[in-house]
């Protein structure tokens, strides 16, 4: 969320200047890793679900296993 902010406020300050002076080149890659990296994120995010879905399938098994022992 604070990534697509702060790239669109890249954009903005980007647009501004554009009819003023032309942009770096290190600019522009540093956009474009932005992006990549960004993306990855979005695409990891079922990743992350499923993961913190068996870690918590785990974790109730342990304390059920630990509860039925003790009981």
């Amino acid at each position: 969320m604070q990534m697509a902010l702060r790239m669109r406020q890249a954009a903005a300050v980007r647009s501004f200047f554009r009819e003023k002076t032309p942009a770096p080149p290190e600019l522009a890659l540093r956009d474009l890793a932005a992006i990549k990296t960004e993306a990855e994120y979005k695409s990891l995010r079922p990743v992350r679900r499923i993961g913190l879905f068996v870690a918590f399938a785990v974790s109730f098994a342990v304390w059920g296993a630990l509860a039925l022992w003790l009981f």
